[in-house]
């Protein structure tokens, strides 16, 4: 997959703050190393209670540290729903049509040469971003700058391995590729064994979601 990095500018859809650091944070610091631009659209953004050690996380908290963690990384970000404390707001069963006319504008605005999405997985709000994804990047639309779709994976440990990607369908229809973001550099994956280091820097900007998983 060397070929991703001769696109020069990326937008990576993230459903939630920290995912595409998750997913393909090795690829984002090696792309940006290269001097490639990227842009990460966060989905949503709002408080979350973390399954390990059950610590509720305030929405103020894990915005300032998405903005900590694309500091360190030197990438652009955006957030497209931000959900205040206090308010009540279910993205699984939020109009679909919404969210694809906000990538719809990121689309225009940012004028991406690869955009990748997250690949759907036992995660409810993780599928329904992906078929935003699917609708917002269509054959029939005319988006100019487009040159490559792909999807990225993240750590099956957390939200259920994503082998359903391969039985669909109508995935040929669309030509969309797979990007696997392991370490391995094995065919069909992206090496970013040099800057594994990187990777887990970015993560580290977590602090309450690393230090939950950790233990601490």
């Amino acid at each position: 997959m060397e070929q991703l990095f001769s696109y020069r500018r990326w937008l990576i859809i993230s459903p939630h703050a920290d995912d595409a650091e998750l997913g393909c944070g090795g690829s984002i610091a090696r792309a940006i190393d290269a001097g490639i631009e990227v842009h990460i659209a966060v989905v949503i953004l709002k408080g979350e209670t973390h399954l390990r050690g059950q610590r509720y996380v305030p929405a103020s908290q894990r915005h300032q540290e998405l903005a900590a963690a694309m500091n360190s990384a030197g990438a652009h970000y955006s957030v497209l729903n931000f959900v205040n404390e206090g308010e009540c707001f279910d993205l699984a069963s939020s109009s679909q049509s919404a969210c694809v006319q906000q990538l719809d504008t990121l689309i225009e605005e940012i004028q991406p040469e690869l955009l990748l999405m997250p690949v759907p997985s036992f995660h409810q709000e993780h599928q329904w971003v992906y078929n935003c994804c699917v609708a917002a990047t269509r054959p029939t639309k005319n988006q100019r700058s487009l040159r490559l779709i792909a999807a990225y994976e993240y750590p099956a440990a957390g939200w259920g391995n994503s082998s359903s990607w391969d039985s669909f369908a109508w995935r040929a229809l669309y030509q969309y590729q797979r990007l696997c973001s392991g370490e391995t550099g094995d065919a069909g994956r992206t090496s970013v064994a040099d800057v594994c280091g990187k990777k887990c820097a970015h993560l580290t900007r977590w602090r309450k979601a690393t230090g939950i998983i950790s233990g601490r």
